[in-house]
């Protein structure tokens, strides 16, 4: 879900307003690579490492908010990614707490999903 935070600062600041914006986000391992994907936008990316999907998934977040917002936003902010990524991100999130509740592990071997991320 896309949400949108607003807190007003002292008047007399030069910034009145600061927004903060909460997205759905999930990175998972699909063979040799990690995917990291953010689902309130449908940005995916690919990458050898973890660390280095969630830093480019964070540039590619950046980089689509900052040319949406220069201009008409339409149909960019929120631009959700297929139902069928939401179900397997729901899924994974469900597997996670059945894991670290029961000790029990479903499929091959337990695995994690981050909590969506909040990206300024």
């Amino acid at each position: 879900m896309l949400a949108q935070r607003e807190q007003e600062t002292k008047p007399g600041d030069q910034t009145s307003i600061t927004k903060t914006i909460v997205l759905n986000v999930m990175v998972y391992k699909r063979d040799s690579a990690y995917i990291a994907e953010c689902l309130d936008l449908d940005i995916v990316v690919r990458e050898k490492t973890e660390t280095k999907a969630i830093k480019s998934l964070r540039h590619a977040v950046i980089g689509h908010l900052m040319v949406a917002l220069s201009g008409d936003s339409t149909g960019l902010i929120p631009r959700p990614a297929p139902w069928t990524h939401y179900l397997l991100y729901y899924f994974y999130l469900a597997k996670t707490k059945i894991t670290r509740n029961t000790g029990l592990h479903i499929g091959k071997q337990p695995f994690e999903v981050a909590a969506p991320q909040c990206y300024r």
